[in-house]
């Protein structure tokens, strides 16, 4: 029995005893896990704060000082030493001289490395063209004003095109964008010259004898010559309902004729009808050009019997009158629009100017030195430098 017991009671004693357990495997207090937690995210974000890569710091952009004004207006010249009669100035000078703004001028040839290099950088079509310094514009603030409104700005330049704004001077310009084929010279050698009139504005009146003692220099098979209308805001005809038809005629009969290489002959007889003071069409004196409008015939379009007489004077062929009535003598808008295209393609904004051979864009007085320097054969043009030769020995 006492066996039994003690078997009994051992039993129970290791049933009692207490678990051996080691430090590592006894429970954390709850406030240890949250720290251990907490610090394991703390490590992560170091972590990778660590190994991304450190933003670049931004550029510090040091502007510029702004430009300052120059004492003077400064003003570049760009002009083509090629043509010999060619002014080297632009109507801006007057400008600035006349309200008494001081300007400095350099002189730059187009033919030179830094004038190829501003012709393409400043999109120069004709010279001379002035490139004025804008800052040194700003001490005028109207000048400014109105100089924004009216020029290109380009690299810190306005670009100031000469278009012949006073009329006193020769401004003769160098077409220097492509130019329209068949103005150019033809097989045919002869030069060409377009006219580009409205041939009853006051100043077109004023300069014909300009005009025919260019033209008159040479003979038909040196030149080939022709109009084209330049519509103008003025006119010393008042162009209304009841005579706008005959005002078409009148400009359309100096087309026509021009088409068949006689424009010389019909603007004469029109204008000398239109400006007859002493009773005789035939012999318009430079007297009567300057004093056309003391015509009786002045301020009214030259009537139908007048014009078909000076078709059949000079020899104008009817077929052909009557062949291109509607797109010719009629002069319908299509052919105003033409004209009108081809004027601004070669930046004619005045009446009374002519292009040569393509190129030169001059005034009446000036047609016979640009025809000149495009064909120097010519025999008129060698006769002029046997002349010059003679008078400078």
């Amino acid at each position: 029995m006492e066996e039994t017991k003690t078997g009994n009671e051992e039993k129970k004693a290791v049933e009692k005893k207490p678990e051996n357990k080691s430090p590592a495997t006894k429970a954390l207090p709850n406030y240890v896990v949250v720290l251990f937690v907490i610090a394991g995210i703390l490590l992560g974000v170091a972590v990778g704060i660590a190994i991304q890569p450190k933003a670049t710091e931004p550029p510090v952009i040091v502007q510029p000082p702004e430009p300052k004004p120059a004492e003077k207006i400064r003003v570049t010249l760009l002009f083509d030493p090629a043509c010999t009669f060619c002014e080297k100035y632009n109507t801006i000078l007057d400008v600035f001289a006349i309200d008494g703004m001081p300007f400095e001028v350099t002189e730059l040839a187009i033919d030179s490395p830094e004038g190829v290099k501003a012709i393409a950088q400043y999109n120069v079509k004709l010279v001379p063209t002035a490139l004025v310094e804008i800052v040194d514009v700003t001490k005028y603030p109207g000048l400014k004003d109105a100089m924004d409104e009216t020029y290109p700005r380009i690299l810190g330049k306005y670009v100031v095109p000469e278009f012949n704004l006073n009329s006193s001077k020769i401004y003769s310009r160098e077409y220097l964008e492509t130019p329209v084929e068949e103005d150019c010279n033809a097989s045919d050698a002869r030069v060409r010259v377009n006219i580009f009139d409205n041939p009853f504005h006051e100043v077109s009146i004023r300069l014909k004898p300009g005009l025919d003692n260019a033209l008159g220099k040479f003979d038909s098979n040196a030149l080939k010559v022709r109009f084209e209308f330049l519509p103008t805001t003025t006119s010393t005809i008042t162009v209304d309902e009841n005579n706008v038809e005959l005002f078409k005629r009148n400009v359309g009969y100096i087309v026509c004729a021009s088409n068949q290489e006689k424009f010389r002959q019909m603007h004469d007889a029109i204008i000398g009808y239109y400006c007859d003071v002493g009773g005789d069409t035939r012999n318009l004196a430079n007297e009567e050009i300057l004093f056309c409008n003391a015509s009786k015939n002045f301020g009214k379009p030259v009537p139908n019997e007048e014009l078909e007489k000076f078709r059949a004077e000079i020899g104008a062929g009817i077929e052909f009158f009557a062949n291109v009535l509607e797109s010719c003598v009629s002069f319908t808008e299509e052919a105003t629009r033409t004209s009108l295209e081809r004027a601004v393609s070669y930046s004619i904004r005045i009446p009374a100017t002519a292009v040569v051979a393509c190129k030169y864009n001059v005034p009446f007085k000036a047609i016979d030195d640009a025809v000149c320097l495009a064909d120097p054969t010519i025999e008129a043009c060698q006769n002029d430098n046997s002349n010059e030769d003679a008078n400078s020995s």
